[in-house]
């Protein structure tokens, strides 16, 4: 369970506190069902995050499982997610959740590297207590998914390559890979070494392949008032649907959001299918959009839903259509800008911290050059 504070992640450790926010988070939960006329909203995905829920007691999840419980139908569960933390392991913790119905565990690695970790304010982890863990999780039937990161600042690829050999090395279902993130160190991404280290990354990874490895994904959640997602973390967000998240730098904040009434996801209700579509599109870019299954999950045809962004981005070869699959022609950072411009431009927000950086002016003046074109 991780606290956001600045640019640092602190992790919370007082009982107390947790307790109090357990019970401010189902205070917001009331809100959410009250909101929906007291009917209990379909969820299909729960995923509980933040780097370290795990260091939570067996009392305290039995508590969030009632609050779940409670406000939500889970009777069309088919993903319950947890970040899984290798310093907080217990047997007794999997062996809860398990009986649960938790069937995937993350375990948010990033990185073996110690120096590099500790340099970007990041827990180690012993390679023998991650084994450990990872042998009784696998015992109990869960499904296991390893992150790692390649955006740490002070990265080299002889580690990563390490890290690639390390995972190999231990009994799990799938790899994430991920080369951007949209909320994370994005300095770090405009220096040149993060994009050599994408570029030997993705060579190697082609080559040699990871189990199931998914690069750059946000996971397979997508917003939808048939299908959702329900997502808890400890900055105090219970997200319902994907752009309504209310970050506070801490818990004091949540407490004090809570206890005048504002309400964040009041949102949701007004919500359109576009919107869902959106997400969608801009969660799977970096990877690549399969038109099959967005046709299947909105039962509506992506290319009629956005005629002109498609046609644009295609003939101007910013993407490429193969086999019913789009992909990108450009870099990471340049994907992630275009894509912000043609499907999410109400976000540019966003990407203020960049305006004085050249290449992003280079980009957005190449764009309007095209549209005025």
């Amino acid at each position: 369970l991780n606290l956001l504070a600045s640019a640092n992640l602190i992790t919370l450790k007082d009982d107390i506190d947790i307790v109090e926010y357990i019970w401010y988070l189902e205070k917001e939960v009331k809100l959410i069902y009250n909101l929906n006329w007291n009917k209990k909203l379909d969820i299909s995905t729960i995923f509980i995050w933040g780097g370290t829920p795990n260091i939570l007691s067996v009392e305290h999840f039995i508590n969030i499982n009632g609050i779940i419980n409670t406000y939500f139908n889970l009777k069309w569960l088919e993903q319950f997610v947890l970040d899984w933390h290798p310093n907080y392991y217990s047997n007794e913790k999997l062996d809860y959740l398990k009986s649960i119905k938790v069937n995937r565990i993350t375990y948010a690695i990033q990185t073996f590297d110690e120096n590099v970790l500790e340099l970007n304010n990041r827990d180690s982890y012993d390679v023998d207590n991650v084994r450990e863990s990872i042998s009784y999780a696998k015992k109990v039937w869960f499904n296991i998914n390893i992150d790692l990161l390649i955006w740490l600042k002070w990265q080299k690829f002889t580690w990563i390559l390490k890290d690639i050999e390390i995972v190999n090395s231990l009994w799990i279902d799938n790899v994430s890979v991920h080369y951007l993130m949209d909320s994370n160190n994005m300095n770090y991404k405009l220096d040149e070494n993060y994009h050599e280290l994408v570029i030997k990354t993705k060579k190697y990874l082609s080559k040699n392949k990871l189990p199931n490895w998914v690069s750059n994904r946000t996971e397979d959640y997508y917003a939808s008032k048939i299908n959702s997602t329900l997502s808890i973390w400890a900055t105090g967000v219970t997200n319902i649907f994907w752009e309504i998240a209310f970050i506070k730098p801490n818990i004091e904040k949540y407490y004090t959001m809570l206890n005048g009434g504002d309400m964040p996801f009041e949102k949701w209700l007004i919500l359109s299918l576009k919107d869902e579509m959106i997400r969608y599109i801009y969660l799977n870019i970096l990877y690549w959009i399969n038109v099959n299954e967005f046709n299947r999950l909105f039962w509506s045809d992506m290319f009629s839903n956005f005629i002109w962004e498609f046609q644009f981005l295609n003939k101007n070869n910013i993407i490429r259509i193969e086999n019913w699959y789009i992909k990108s022609n450009k870099s990471d950072f340049e994907t992630l800008i275009y894509f912000n411009v043609f499907f999410l431009e109400k976000y540019s927000n966003f990407f203020k911290f960049s305006y004085n950086n050249p290449n992003f002016r280079y980009l957005f003046s190449e764009w309007w050059e095209m549209i005025d074109k």
